[in-house]
Parts: structure tokens; C-alpha cells; sequence
């Protein structure tokens, strides 16, 4: 067996040596390296590319904002609150309405001859009238403190402030009717 010792740029290898061949770990480093910083330019420019095209969008809106503040009238805006202010109120109202025309038909049904009811007073919420009688006599009041007391729509009365005037000797007395609950319903419970 013959052994031939030839310079090692004399030998043949098969094939030329790449460019990019990887012989060290300095080369190793060296390709990572620049892998990497490939990597970070193209990321700077996809950044870049996303910053411009949020300022185009950004521009595009507060342009729209400025055309719709010019086109909003501050009046109209006004007069819109303005109504929706006064429906919350009015259905505020109409919902706690309450009627009363049943407590008033009771007093047009018990009044008696002779006596005058003035100064009313209607606690919706107690269901309650308070009212002053005048009569020509101390006994048209008793009679008709008895047709209210016989009504079986009143819950309760209380008198006060017997009076007899002197000038025109009537008789007069505050009276507090409680009627029954739901004498003052309100009207959307009918």
C-alpha cells in the first residue's frame, strides 16, 4: 500500500468550499448576528409602516369630527334636551297621578242640607281631606259629621276648632276625613 503525502491545497475535496459554510463558532455567531439584525430591520419597518397608516386614520377621524361639530347646532341640541327633560317629568306625573273623583263624589253624596264646605286640603299619600263646615247651627254640623261617620268609605274623621262667629253667628269646625285606601288609587291601577 502506497502512502502519498501531498500539501493539504494540493488535495482535491470534491467541491468548492461555500461561502456560507459554518467552520467556528465565530462563524456561527457571525450568521446569528446577522439573522438578528435582519429580523429588527424588518420588524423597524413594519412598525414605521403601522405608525403611518394609524396617523393616516387618526387624521381621517378627527377630520369627520370637525365636519360634524361644524354640522351640530347647539340650539336644537338644547331644545332636544330640553323636551326629554320634560317628558321624564311628565311621565313622572302621569304615573303617580291619582284620582280623586271618588272622594269628591263621596262629599257630594253626604253633604248635608244647610252646611258649606270650604277650605280643602287632600293628602294624596294619607287619603285624606281636610275641610272647614259652616252651619246655621251646632247640630247641622253633628248631623252631618254622622252622614260621613255612616259612609263606609270613610275610615276615620276627626273634628277640631268648634267656632261660632259672633258677627255672622255661624258655625264653623275643621274637619279631617280618612277615607279607605284606595280612595286616592292611582288611575293607571283602574
Amino acid at each position: 500500500m502506497a502512502v502519498s503525502i501531498t500539501p493539504e491545497r494540493m488535495q482535491s475535496r470534491g467541491s468548492a468550499p461555500s461561502a456560507f459554510a459554518i467552520r467556528t463558532s465565530g462563524d456561527l455567531l457571525f450568521f446569528a448576528s446577522a439573522v438578528f439584525l435582519a429580523m429588527v430591520f424588518i420588524s423597524w419597518l413594519g412598525v414605521a409602516f403601522l405608525t403611518t397608516r394609524t396617523r393616516v386614520a387618526v387624521e381621517k377621524l378627527e377630520t369627520e369630527r370637525v365636519a360634524l361639530a361644524q354640522d351640530r347646532s347647539s340650539a336644537a341640541e338644547e331644545t332636544l334636551l330640553a323636551a326629554v327633560v320634560r317628558t321624564t317629568h311628565l311621565t313622572k306625573l302621569v304615573r303617580e297621578h291619582r284620582d280623586g273623583r271618588e272622594a269628591f263624589r263621596l262629599l257630594e253624596q253626604r253633604v248635608q242640607p244647610n252646611v258649606t264646605l270650604t277650605n280643602f286640603l287632600v293628602d294624596y299619600s294619607k287619603a285624606t281631606i281636610t275641610t272647614t263646615m259652616s252651619a246655621s247651627s251646632f247640630t247641622a254640623i253633628a248631623q252631618q259629621l254622622l252622614a260621613f261617620e255612616q259612609d263606609p268609605r270613610v275610615a276615620g274623621i276627626r273634628s277640631t276648632e268648634f267656632l261660632r262667629s259672633t258677627d255672622t253667628g255661624l258655625f264653623t269646625a275643621s274637619v279631617e276625613l280618612t277615607l279607605r285606601p284606595d280612595a286616592f288609587r292611582p288611575i293607571s291601577s283602574r
